[in-house]
């Protein structure tokens, strides 16, 4: 029951899909995507993360919790040379250019939440394990930030061939569920501290996505209605998703 409740809450990511697939004007919803996820990644960091990283530095030392959020950020810096350059300076049509932007987006969005979600995945399950009731709050409030995180996956990558969205949307969707399997294996010898450093690691791509790769998009959208209605939204979910959770 602990692996299905885990396996629930990843799995909501689809209803993000499912909205941006269903809707007419995939622009306008693209831009709002990246807004809600620039939102809730911002809350996620100020209501989640960040205590949980102050927290492992205080119990675990400041030094590691400080490399590991660093080790975090800088494993996307490192990656993102790999992943399609959204600055091509011989792209000349807008168009493309634009498409560009948002295949970055969702592919560096995408590695940032499989590393996120094993973590939430292992958390989901051992307290589902522990308390079921306790568990499916949990897993309700991480259903619902995901909603948001869906649409910019799909949203993002809606023009890229259909082997590289399922395997980009396949393990985003799938890598909370892939946590609560590693912990359902793995749990006598998982650590506070590996489980602590884990989310530090997680806390350090977050904020990079947010501050390197959402913020200077959203800054960019026009009209400005767009990006803040999303942005003001997307924190509002992940306040929710707190407060039940």
């Amino acid at each position: 029951m602990a692996l299905l409740v885990t396996f629930l809450a990843g799995v909501s990511m689809a209803l993000g899909a499912l909205v941006v697939k269903l809707d007419r004007h995939p622009d306008l919803i693209g831009n709002l995507s990246v807004a809600l996820a620039l939102g809730s990644m911002g809350a996620l960091v100020a209501l989640d993360l960040g205590p949980e990283a102050v927290e492992a530095a205080e119990e675990f030392g400041a030094t590691p919790a400080i490399l590991a959020v660093a080790a975090g950020a800088a494993l996307l810096l490192a990656l993102d040379r790999f992943i399609p350059d959204h600055d091509d300076e011989h792209t000349h049509e807008l168009h493309r250019s634009a498409d560009d932007i948002a295949v970055h987006i969702g592919l560096m969005t995408v590695l940032a939440l499989v590393i996120h979600n094993i973590v939430e995945g292992m958390t989901i399950y051992a307290l589902s394990a522990a308390d079921l009731r306790q568990g499916a709050i949990y897993a309700l409030g991480v259903g619902l930030h995901n909603i948001p995180m869906g649409m910019l996956v799909y949203s993002t990558l809606r023009h890229e061939k259909s082997t590289v969205k399922l395997v980009a949307f396949g393990g985003a969707l799938l890598s909370t569920v892939l946590g609560g399997l590693v912990m359902m294996v793995l749990s006598p010898v998982v650590t506070d501290q590996v489980m602590g450093m884990l989310t530090c690691v997680a806390l350090g791509m977050i904020l990079y996505i947010a501050i390197a790769e959402l913020l200077p998009h959203s800054l960019k959208v026009r009209p400005a209605w767009v990006p803040v209605s999303g942005t003001i939204v997307g924190v509002a979910v992940v306040w929710l998703a707190t407060m039940l959770g």
